[in-house]
Formats: C-alpha cells, structure tokens, sequence
C-alpha cells in the first residue's frame, strides 16, 4: 500500500501541470481579484496623502522652532504624534 506521503508527491511530481491548473490557478485568480477590491476600497478611504502633508508641516514646524531657539546644537529627532494618527 502506497503511504499518503508518498501518494502526495508523486501526484505533484507526475501531474504537476494538473496541479497547477485545477489548484494554483483558480486560488491565484481569487487572490488576485480579493486584492483589487480591496485596494479599490482601500485606496479611495485611505487618506495617506493628507497624513504625509501633516507630517511634513510637522517637521517643518520642529525646524523653525529649533531655529528660534538658537540651533545651537544638533536637533534631536523626536517622533511627531498627530491627532487621529498612531
């Protein structure tokens, strides 16, 4: 009697075109549409660029007042927390 291990990889060795059609195939076609969809939401919802507009005003805001305090010595970065940002 065959072991089922070995069943398993004759079938992927002997029938791997097979394989790669009926299972492969279809789950990557899936794949592939779940992932559009999703950015097709995701995309739309997703304000990124008005966060990195934030950040960057940010980081500007640090610069000036690192200036008006005299930039006497090297600024020491520091994590920049926005409101609705984590």
């Amino acid at each position: 009697m065959i072991k089922p291990d070995q069943l398993f990889e004759h079938l992927l060795t002997h029938y791997r075109g097979l394989f790669a059609t009926l299972f492969l195939l279809p789950v990557s076609a899936v794949y592939g549409a779940y992932a559009g969809i999703r950015n097709g939401i995701a995309f739309p919802l997703n304000s990124a660029s008005a966060k990195h507009d934030a950040r960057i005003e940010a980081v500007i805001r640090q610069i000036v007042d690192w200036k008006e305090q005299g930039a006497k010595q090297k600024s020491v970065h520091r994590k920049v927390r926005l409101e609705n940002h984590e």
